[in-house]
């Protein structure tokens, strides 16, 4: 799996924490409303880019079975 899909989900969830407390400290309602959804698109990229981790596993598993080449790697016990 390409190792910076990781590091993007990681950083997604820590920049939608950031938003959240940002949006905490906000003296306005616009702030806080812009913060909160800031919040929102963070958490759904790291959705989405988790949804891409998993894609990837699967392509990885689809293509280990059509090649049937020995027993199967060892980050998949």
């Amino acid at each position: 799996m390409p190792a910076n899909l990781s590091h993007r989900v990681d950083d997604c969830y820590r920049r939608a924490d950031e938003c959240r407390e940002r949006a905490g400290r906000a003296s306005s309602p616009s702030s806080r409303a812009m913060f909160r959804k800031l919040e929102q698109q963070w958490l759904n990229l790291a959705r989405s880019c988790e949804l891409d981790e998993s894609a990837y596993r699967l392509a990885e598993v689809a293509r280990y079975f059509s090649e049937r080449r020995g027993p199967p790697p060892a980050h998949w016990r």
